[in-house]
């Protein structure tokens, strides 16, 4: 995943980059035409043209000045991550880019000859402004960059855009690559703890601040127990025999993997090679890694989000007063589920049923209609008049939306289960957690009740390895008609 973000990042610096250069060549060409009085009149008069300009001449000259921009700012390394590269770095790219661009830009200059008019305003064009058009540029752009790492830095401080991860190994590369880790947090990393190789492995100094929370043979029972992102394998090379069984269970559970060594028979994530400063890693993904759709998809979550929690607003009230008037007790019903790599959150609903419902649950597990660890009943007793209406209609998982809004949910994707249902979920069911949850899926479109709950499982699995954008959108315009006819909702 850490290339596809560099891709993306750079993509979006590359765009940024050429925006922001389009735009302070007028400016460089004001700022050199108020000099120009003074200085026309000097020794450097000879340096001078008459020219006027317009916005065809200046589109030419753009033709001509953004790939030089382009070449001198990947020359000079200016597309680097911002986790990996520090501030002082990034204004020496700027500055460094800026001075390779001068002598291009004298050359365009001299073999070109302006003569129209741009805004009907008349400008000199000489050689200051060779000077005054980079020095600008490598001001801005600098100032840009800094703004940037220092709001990710921010972000980063009050723990958002974090990975939790564990390191497998206590050898000597992992030592160096922790160390890393931890000289790095704009990187972004969140060292959970270490896993050993054996028992009797002796732990070294260096590692002895870390939580040691097992090893290689519990791995199992780590990740089930604890969030965890992504999981680096630093290990000698006699172990790649001995943590395949390790890497096939991360793989199984939709965790990512980094390993510091050769190739492993994977069945379900895509391999993709990268780096983590001088390291090279290995890395397995079972999600998407485009980087770019999921930011889409999050860009459509929010605006999908706000716009129905503003249209619904009046039927939101509406549906509240009702549920008050019928019975006393809350009027949205929350409750802990669980999402992405184990990651816990309240989900909102309005509440259907009963204020005792969760104590009148143990009197009813002996009529369970749901194979596996889901309890479900077509004619539940604790369902209010109102209740029933809202399930029918789904109309009880509009608050969800606030927590789509909030980032705990997406639009399309798994639903979230309950943490005790996630306790007795197999190996390769815990898969479904590799995915933010979502208000609608494959199932809800699919017949949700009426499905058993092995085909629950593969239909969320199917939509994660499948994932596209094009399939929310087919999944969104599939659920109008299974929300408007109640296809396997038993209220």
């Amino acid at each position: 995943m850490i290339k596809q973000h560099l891709t993306f990042f750079r993509n979006c610096l590359v765009f940024s980059d050429i925006t922001i250069i389009s735009f302070l060549f007028p400016l460089a060409l004001s700022l050199h035409n108020r000099l120009g009085s003074a200085i026309q009149s000097g020794i450097f008069s000879f340096i001078y043209k008459q020219v006027n300009w317009n916005l065809f001449n200046y589109a030419s000259i753009l033709i001509l000045i953004a790939p030089t921009w382009y070449f001198s700012l990947t020359y000079s390394k200016a597309y680097s991550s911002f986790r990996l590269t520090y501030v002082f770095s990034n204004i020496r790219y700027m500055i460094q880019a800026s001075i390779l661009v001068i002598p291009i830009l004298s050359l365009i200059f001299m073999y070109n000859d302006f003569k129209v008019t741009f805004f009907a305003t008349d400008f000199h064009l000489g050689y200051s402004l060779i000077l005054i058009y980079p020095a600008l540029c490598a001001i801005i752009l600098s100032l840009y960059r800094i703004f940037f790492i220092s709001i990710f830095r921010i972000i980063r401080a009050f723990g958002y855009n974090q990975r939790h991860i564990v390191v497998v190994g206590t050898g000597p590369r992992a030592i160096e690559h922790i160390k890393k880790v931890k000289d790095h947090p704009q990187w972004g990393l969140n060292i959970k703890g270490i896993i050993t190789l054996q028992k009797e492995d002796p732990l070294p100094k260096e590692l002895k601040a870390h939580s040691i929370l097992g090893t290689i043979n519990e791995l199992d029972d780590i990740l089930k127990k604890n969030p965890i992102d992504e999981v680096f394998f630093i290990v000698p090379r006699k172990w790649l025999e001995k943590i395949d069984n390790a890497v096939m269970i991360c793989d199984l559970k939709g965790i990512t993997v980094h390993i510091a060594i050769d190739l492993f028979n994977i069945k379900v994530s895509k391999s993709a090679v990268s780096n983590l400063g001088r390291l090279p890693i290995l890395s397995f993904n079972t999600t998407s890694t485009a980087y770019s759709s999921i930011v889409l998809k999050r860009i459509f979550d929010i605006i999908t989000s706000l716009t129905c929690l503003i249209l619904f607003m009046p039927f939101t009230l509406l549906i509240m007063i009702l549920i008050r008037l019928e019975s006393k007790g809350p009027v949205i019903f929350s409750q802990v589920r669980c999402s992405k790599n184990g990651r816990t959150f309240k989900m909102l609903k309005f509440r259907t049923m009963v204020t005792n419902a969760e104590a009148l649950k143990h009197s009813l597990k002996d009529i369970d209609e749901q194979p596996g660890p889901v309890f479900k009943m077509k004619k539940d007793p604790r369902i209010t008049k109102i209740g029933k209406f809202l399930r029918k209609t789904s109309l009880d998982e509009m608050p969800q939306f606030i927590n789509v809004f909030l980032g705990d949910m997406s639009i399309v994707g798994p639903r979230p289960p309950i943490p005790k249902e996630v306790d007795n979920y197999e190996t390769w069911q815990r898969r479904k957690l590799s995915m933010r949850s979502g208000i609608t899926c494959l199932w809800q479109v699919s017949g949700r009740n009426d499905i058993p709950f092995e085909k629950w499982m593969a239909l969320d699995l199917e939509y994660i390895d499948n994932w596209t954008l094009l399939l929310d959108l087919k999944i969104i315009l599939k659920t109008i008609p299974a929300v408007l006819f109640a296809k396997g909702n038993h209220g």
